[in-house]
């Protein structure tokens, strides 16, 4: 695999993490199913949703990142919605952050 996927440190933005990916075209099948990924996230759909399916009995979390097609937007914005809904409830008596499963 030539492509690089790192997590890295924006100094800049109050140090927030994010993921870097360094994307190079090679025969490689790992590249080829980053392209495709990456695809998936240009054109209709620039958003994405993280899921964690974990832990595992082995103490691991699986987490996957996946892109929100346009025919799932109305379904996700109404997630969000709620999330932020209960988020702000929480913050209020609790100061704390409960997560929704979708």
């Amino acid at each position: 695999m030539q492509s690089k996927i790192t997590i890295e440190v924006d100094f800049n933005d109050n140090n927030t993490p994010y993921i870097r990916i360094i994307q190079k075209r090679s025969d490689d099948v790992r590249d080829k199913i980053l392209n495709n990924f990456l695809i998936s996230l240009q054109g209709e759909s620039s958003w994405c949703k993280i899921l964690c399916d974990g832990p595992t009995f082995q103490d691991e979390f699986h987490w996957k990142i996946k892109a929100i097609t346009p025919d799932q937007f109305k379904q996700e914005s109404e997630i969000l919605a709620e999330q932020e809904r209960v988020s702000r409830e929480n913050n209020e008596k609790f100061g704390g952050l409960p997560i929704i499963k979708s």
